[in-house]
């Protein structure tokens, strides 16, 4: 276990925290302060071919979780939140979410993108914006994620366009790279499916 710690100037301050460090770092520095505090489930639906699978087994084992769209699996699903790492795409899928209250964490572009309603630090690093978003959910305070249709292997996307990014062998490497290196993640991840699931069950 990661030890409790403080956040100054937040709503839920003075908790006991189990969340690790570099978690905290990423809080302290959303724009707006997010200080919404979570406790449960969160499960991350990226769009690929796997996702409706993967989701109808992950809601009927967690059946009261927080669902998180990533890009644009909010046209699927009426998703809680939207997580991209794409600066240039948060309004077009914005406005194709289901549910139109939905809120968009971004991270920070050259210029501010009137759809975003909260900025993360930029997570480069993160290779996906659904292992980005597993990261900034653990800062929620989540005590549980579970990716769904992330399975970082070649594939169409859920509706069956194809999906280059995954088809490419460099950038595939790059993103398995990054999530073996986040170590301080992977004991509140699970997936459903593809290379993540062998390496996070």
């Amino acid at each position: 276990m990661y030890p409790a710690f403080c956040i100054p100037g937040r709503a839920w301050s003075c908790s006991s925290i189990t969340t690790p460090l570099e978690a905290r770092y990423l809080l302290e520095d959303v724009e707006p302060a997010y200080t919404e505090r979570h406790s449960e489930s969160a499960i991350v639906l990226c769009a690929t071919e796997t996702m409706a699978g993967d989701f109808d087994q992950a809601i009927r084992k967690r059946p009261k979780s927080t669902i998180v769209g990533i890009n644009r699996a909010g046209q699927f699903y009426p998703v809680d939140m939207l997580v991209s790492q794409d600066h240039g795409q948060a309004a077009a899928w914005k406005a194709l979410s289901i549910n139109p209250n939905v809120t968009y964490h971004g991270v920070r572009g050259r210029d501010r993108v009137e759809a975003i309603d909260y900025y993360w630090p930029a997570q480069g690093g993160s290779g996906t914006s659904g292992w980005f978003a597993a990261k900034i959910l653990i800062a929620m305070g989540f005590e549980e994620i579970i990716l769904c249709g992330m399975k970082l292997e070649p594939g169409p996307y859920a509706d069956g366009v194809p999906a280059p990014s995954f088809d490419n062998r460099r950038n595939t490497r790059v993103m398995r790279e990054r999530l073996l290196l986040d170590t301080w993640a992977h004991p509140y991840v699970t997936a459903m499916s593809g290379w993540p699931k062998e390496v996070l069950g």
